[in-house]
């Protein structure tokens, strides 16, 4: 049998494309709390959208995080951000933003 090498980063992004929502809960500052859709791929990576188009989850490849924001790939006043490759779990404040940040992968 063949063995072919998967990069450890596509075989998250296929795997990830298949959930749909993801939950974002916490005390935040400004209130980031809600149901995240999947809507499409920035850098390669799922992205998420509140409801509203508000903010976004999105994957920051050159630092190897995740971040929750108003604009996938700027930090504007600040963010939520999470280190490694794992999507789900808390996320810290950053700039202007407060609260601690949880991610749980789940449905509408």
């Amino acid at each position: 049998m063949a063995v072919y090498p998967v990069s450890f980063e596509t075989t998250v992004s296929a795997v990830l494309d298949h959930v749909a929502y993801c939950n974002v809960t916490g005390t935040l500052s400004p209130d980031a709390v809600c149901n995240y859709e999947y809507v499409g791929e920035y850098a390669g990576w799922p992205l998420y959208q509140r409801f509203d188009g508000a903010y976004h989850l999105w994957r920051k490849v050159s630092l190897s995080e995740w971040r929750i924001g108003v604009t996938p790939g700027e930090s504007g006043d600040g963010y939520w951000y999470r280190s490694g490759a794992s999507i789900t779990g808390n996320y810290s404040s950053y700039g202007t933003f407060t609260g601690t940040a949880t991610v749980a992968m789940g449905s509408h």
